[in-house]
């Protein structure tokens, strides 16, 4: 493994691929589901799982590295493929996660889709003071956290979360109240304006009600 993933690096590295270098590779990965199998090895895998990330680290590629993650993983598949018209074993399709927001069709899965569409816009507006941005965190309550980034007095991007399971919670942060869904996350690009929670499905229940007037 150590020698494929050095040569494997070494070939990318080569051909500029990674973001420092001006290439599309922004985040990197050494390891999936491995937790599906590591405690059988006890010990022993939670020493390979040390190895992998070091052997990861010194690669020296300048993005993020992620593994193992486990079930606190951000979502591994955007798009679920089949391959038709082949199949894997007797009567086994090559098809893979046709819970995806994009389907094995390529056609949209609501709400996921619209949902995580939504998403990626309301990050989309924090992108410049995220990398460029001092982080900082502040506990509002006892289930309840903001994790912000800013420039003093120029730019600012913060998450809210309400970490309680069944209750909503309303905190005071930086003046203003905001009032938080139990288990969510409110992005705010400006440290001021709500534009997405993540358990508020906005996109999808406007689609609903076009469909439903459609009718």
């Amino acid at each position: 493994m150590e020698q494929y993933v050095n040569k494997i690096m070494k070939m990318m590295k080569d051909e500029k691929l990674f973001a420092p270098q001006g290439g599309p590779i922004i985040l990197a990965q050494i390891e999936n589901e491995y937790n599906q199998i590591q405690l059988a090895y006890r010990e022993l895998g939670d020493t390979y799982v040390q190895w992998a990330a070091k052997l990861a680290v010194g690669q020296n590629i300048r993005v993020p590295w992620i593994m193992c993650k486990q079930k606190d993983a951000p979502d591994p598949v955007y798009h679920g493929g089949t391959n038709f018209g082949r199949t894997s074993v007797v009567f086994t399709t090559t098809r893979y996660y046709d819970e995806a927001p994009l389907d094995e069709y390529a056609l949209q899965r609501d709400p996921k889709w619209s949902h995580l569409k939504d998403l990626h816009k309301a990050i989309n507006l924090c992108k410049k003071t995220l990398l460029t941005g001092t982080p900082g965190d502040q506990r509002l309550g006892e289930e309840t956290e903001v994790r912000f980034y800013e420039k003093p007095g120029t730019e600012c991007a913060a998450f809210i979360a309400n970490n309680h399971s069944t209750m909503e919670a309303t905190v005071n942060w930086r003046g203003q109240k905001f009032l938080l869904p139990p288990a969510s996350i409110s992005i705010l690009p400006d440290c001021k304006t709500v534009v997405f929670n993540t358990q508020q499905m906005d996109e999808w229940i406007n689609i609903l009600k076009k469909k439903l007037i459609n009718i």
